[in-house]
């Protein structure tokens, strides 16, 4: 009896640790429960969303179409997405297919040191071997995650030069892909693009649950509570091409919010000192206004929808796509000439840019590359949300010292290395800050004479914003590109 026993305990040990093993190496590449947000390279961000899925003895899965390269310069809104137009899930491998049908294996159970034939056509043969099992971190939490390296063949097996040759592949337990290819446009992109294709593609967020970046709808960027405070510096010039000039500085208080099935209706206080000069000739007048407003935001589909998704304007004769989110990028028009959807020719100014964030609604908006000639930017220097305050408030009712302020040229813009700060009176103490993308300071110097040189060595290509601050209060702000 004992004996029986015994061997009933280990039967039952061996059967729990088999169990505990197979638990161990479950992995999976794409999930139907979740939206996944990739970014490749030009900072554009890919998009995989589960749409349907079918259940048999294999689970095969439709991504959400994306607009997909299919000839030179000529496009699908109906294309798959960058992992195809389907996946098959089978007994620990999961199929992917490129653009013409032929079939990427990842062996998802496969352990360390283990390899096998990942891509085969008539003229390569790709191998692909897990090189690492590990725990890294993936969105801010700790996973177990396989790292799987690629070699390329020739048809006889003898190793070929190949882009592909030591690319890496990471699948982590929980969240699945996280460093991946362009399965559409696998092994090589065939055909020539308007503007860039992604191949090689970063996790950079998911949601259920929320981890890493997001995307964020109209109404999300608009969400204001009664008491919120939001103060914004505009500046035009035109003077160059015989227009005006102006600065405008203007606090928003949010008064009073009303929910609608279709849209929120603010009303607004909405304070503002102008400072305006009408040409070359005449001088500046400076004028101050306050006044209680209604704002109404509407739904906002071209923007609501995700990276890479398109919508389609008018008689569907035209449609547009946003290459990452929403917030912080603007969207590409595409014509349908000759069964093709082309990218339309005509290009926006490469310096124009609009950028919103969460409950902040606009951060920051511009038009123009070199401030001698015309511009037009508008940034949030401050707001206040609930008990949060960012930023350096604006004080409106001085309008002699605004009068009183020096000339101040910042240049060049674009710039590679350094910029250079003039101002013909230097009669003050100022300060000169510089600003990312999400409004944080990153660099603040102290301005010493009426010219000063302001390295940028240390900071990577990209845009940035600038003020000047004199006693604590900013006096003029803009935008600085640097290549």
């Amino acid at each position: 009896m004992k004996t029986d026993m015994k061997k009933l305990f280990l039967i039952l040990i061996v059967l729990l640790i088999t169990i505990s093993l197979k638990s161990q190496n479950s992995y999976q590449t794409v999930y139907s429960n979740r939206t996944a947000y990739f970014r490749g390279e030009y900072n554009l961000v890919e998009t995989i969303k589960i749409d349907s899925c079918k259940f048999n003895n294999d689970s095969i899965l439709f991504p959400s179409r994306t607009l997909q390269l299919i000839g030179d310069e000529c496009y699908d809104p109906f294309g798959g997405s960058w992992a195809g137009k389907k996946i098959i899930i089978h007994d620990h491998w999961n199929y992917f297919f490129n653009d013409d049908h032929d079939t990427i294996k990842i062996k998802t159970n496969a352990t360390l040191n283990e390899n096998w034939n990942l891509f085969q056509n008539p003229d390569i043969t790709i191998i692909a071997t897990v090189t690492s099992w590990d725990t890294l971190t993936v969105l801010g939490v700790l996973d177990s995650v396989k790292i799987i390296t690629l070699h390329v063949y020739d048809h006889t097996m003898k190793p070929q030069p190949h882009e592909l040759e030591g690319t890496t592949i990471a699948i982590s337990k929980h969240f699945g892909l996280t460093k991946t290819l362009n399965f559409t446009h696998f092994p090589t992109v065939k055909f020539r693009p308007a503007y860039y294709v992604t191949k090689n593609l970063d996790l950079i967020g998911i949601t259920n649950p929320e981890l890493g970046q997001q995307h964020i709808k109209w109404f999300d960027v608009f969400d204001f509570q009664e008491g919120d405070e939001f103060h914004y510096v505009n500046s035009s010039n035109s003077l160059m091409s015989g227009g005006s000039a102006h600065e405008k500085k203007y606090i928003i208080r949010i008064i009073k919010r009303e929910n609608f099935a279709d849209s929120i209706r603010y009303t607004e206080q909405i304070e503002t000192l102008l400072k305006y000069r009408q040409n070359t000739s005449s001088d500046y007048i400076t004028t101050y206004d306050n006044q209680q407003v209604t704002n109404v935001v509407y739904k906002n589909a071209e923007f609501d929808h995700e990276p890479g998704v398109p919508v389609f304007r008018n008689d569907s004769s035209m449609l547009v796509v946003y290459p990452s989110f929403s917030v912080n990028s603007s969207p590409e028009i595409y014509f349908k000439k000759n069964d093709c959807w082309h990218k339309s020719n005509v290009l926006d100014d490469a310096c124009n840019y609009t950028s919103y964030e969460k409950g902040r609604g606009l951060i920051a908006s511009g038009s123009g590359c070199w401030e001698w000639q015309s511009y037009n930017n508008t940034q949030q220097v401050y707001y206040k949300k609930n008990s949060s305050t960012w930023g350096t408030p604006l004080l409106l009712t001085n309008i002699n010292e605004l009068l009183d302020l020096p000339e101040i040229k910042v240049y060049p813009n674009p710039t590679a290395d350094r910029i250079y700060v003039y101002m013909n009176d230097f009669s003050r103490s100022y300060s000169f800050e510089l600003l990312d993308a999400k409004g944080e300071t990153i660099k603040k110097t102290e301005l010493k004479t009426k010219s000063n040189i302001i390295s940028l060595e240390e900071l990577n290509s990209g845009l940035y914003f600038y003020r000047l601050m004199k006693d604590n209060k900013q006096i003029k702000s803009g935008k600085i590109i640097k290549i």
